[in-house]
């Protein structure tokens, strides 16, 4: 969800140090994803980039209860992304 989506949907986020600040939180969450990313690239293990599969959506509010639990139409997104990326690497190791 963007930050108006958030302030019109009068999303409430638990406590953490800048709890008040929507955007501290966003910027926290991107850094957390793109933590992920980097160590899969350093470790050579293969990476199902779930954030990826929700932004390449546009807008995601159909696909959550709130900011950040699925609802079943976020679920079956991500059973698709990962039975996707499983068909990839079987794919990949000739199997």
């Amino acid at each position: 969800m963007t930050l108006d989506e958030l302030r019109r949907a009068n999303v409430f986020f638990p406590y953490f140090v800048g709890a008040n600040d929507v955007s501290r939180f966003l910027s926290l969450h991107r850094a957390y994803n793109r933590t992920i990313r980097e160590v899969a690239m350093t470790e050579k293990v293969p990476l199902v980039d779930l954030a990826a599969s929700f932004d390449s959506l546009g807008t995601t509010t159909e696909y959550f209860w709130d900011t950040m639990h699925p609802n079943g139409k976020g679920n079956a997104l991500i059973a698709e992304s990962l039975s996707g990326r499983l068909r990839e690497l079987e794919t990949a190791s000739g199997l």
